[in-house]
């Protein structure tokens, strides 16, 4: 998650690859603060134009989640969470590398998820799900 946040503002430098080295450059800046001077400014510098900083998408977003569930209310519709294959989903959402995955950046999210269930599919299979167009991984 870490990863996903330093890389969205811009900053993939920034990510560590173990506690050790977030501790080892946590005490750099804690000791040397003019260090993180770079870091501050490329922030600046652009932070109009990455993903970390759209408030405009993200209350879009919200938005439209809003009116989705206030669409299912006036229907008299309860949320029922689809659980199917959700142990393959979740294998699959584990196993991917989340701090080399800018998941905002996709440009096809449920393509993504298709094509990492089709590989999980080869050495187990999982029963078709409506959520992706009813597709069956074969």
């Amino acid at each position: 998650m870490c990863g996903s946040l330093v890389r969205a503002a811009g900053l993939p430098e920034l990510i560590c690859e173990s506690a050790e080295d977030f501790v080892n450059r946590a005490v750099g800046f804690g000791n040397n603060p003019a260090l993180l001077q770079p870091f501050r400014e490329k922030l600046r510098a652009g932070r109009n134009n990455c993903v970390l900083f759209d408030m405009p998408l993200l209350v879009q977003r919200l938005e439209e989640l809003y009116r989705q569930m206030w669409d299912q209310y006036q229907k008299g519709e309860l949320p029922r969470p689809d659980l199917a294959n959700l142990y393959a989903c979740l294998e699959v959402g584990c196993q991917a590398r989340h701090d080399e995955l800018e998941v905002q950046t996709l440009k096809d999210y449920q393509g993504w998820w298709r094509e990492n269930l089709a590989r999980r599919h080869k050495f187990r299979p999982i029963p078709p799900d409506h959520r992706f167009c009813n597709q069956t991984f074969s």
